[in-house]
């Protein structure tokens, strides 16, 4: 039985990508990275995750799309967005009533990341 938790991580800004799986590596996840949020929704529906970090902002299918169908495929799936948008409390309210478990403004630290994460993990 393998016990490694698997997350996704959803960002078009590749250093960002590379930065997320640098830190869920080292606090044992195996990662998978998309670019956009076609390529997450594709992943998303011919996989499953214990995680998903996703940006609000790309082009094309878009943060909150990408999490509205997210729901529709795994409710219980745990999505921390990020986000660069202006105001972190305005932001993180309307995302959290959009269904996510999370928000983390960018930039943001590995401990701020680490520790987001494991709060959203043992909530659920």
């Amino acid at each position: 039985m393998n016990d490694t938790k698997r997350a996704l991580i959803v960002d078009d800004e590749p250093g960002i990508r590379y930065y997320f799986r640098a830190v869920l590596e080292r606090i044992g996840f195996d990662c998978c990275e998309a670019k956009n949020g076609e390529e997450a929704l594709h992943l998303l529906g011919n996989d499953s995750f214990d995680l998903m970090t996703l940006d609000v902002r790309m082009p094309g299918i878009g943060g909150l799309a990408v999490l509205r169908e997210a729901r529709t495929l795994d409710a219980r799936l745990p999505i921390v967005m990020i986000t660069a948008l202006g105001n972190p409390e305005i932001a993180a309210a309307g995302l959290t009533e959009s269904g996510a478990n999370a928000f983390i403004a960018k930039p943001c630290s590995s401990v701020q990341l680490v520790s987001t994460i494991e709060r959203v993990l043992s909530a659920v």
